[in-house]
C-alpha cells in the first residue's frame, strides 16, 4: 500500500475499498487518510494511525482483524 491506496486480489475485502473485487489499478482505502504505517500478511491488513490506534481490514473468520469478531471486513475496522 502507498498513500491508502491499494491494488490486487480482493475476494476477502483486501483492498478496503468497501467492494469484496480485485482491481489491477489501484483503488482508495477508506479511512486511512491519518495512516502512518502499515502492515499485512496474506490476506488481511492494519493501518496504525496519527492517533496510535489501528484499524485492520481483509480476511478475519479466524479474529485477524483485532476486532472481536470473526467475520471478513472489505473496510478498516478498528482494534479494540
Amino acid at each position: 500500500m502507498r498513500d491508502g491506496f491499494r491494488q490486487g486480489y480482493g475476494a476477502f475485502g483486501e483492498l478496503g475499498d468497501g467492494a469484496t473485487s480485485s482491481s489491477d489499478v489501484p483503488v482508495a482505502v477508506k479511512k486511512t487518510t491519518s495512516a502512518t504505517a502499515v502492515t499485512g500478511g496474506y490476506y488481511s491488513f492494519c493501518a496504525v494511525l496519527s492517533t496510535s490506534h489501528a484499524d485492520c481490514w481483509g480476511y478475519g473468520v479466524a479474529g485477524e482483524l483485532g476486532d472481536g469478531a470473526t467475520s471478513n471486513s472489505d473496510v478498516p475496522v478498528p482494534v479494540s
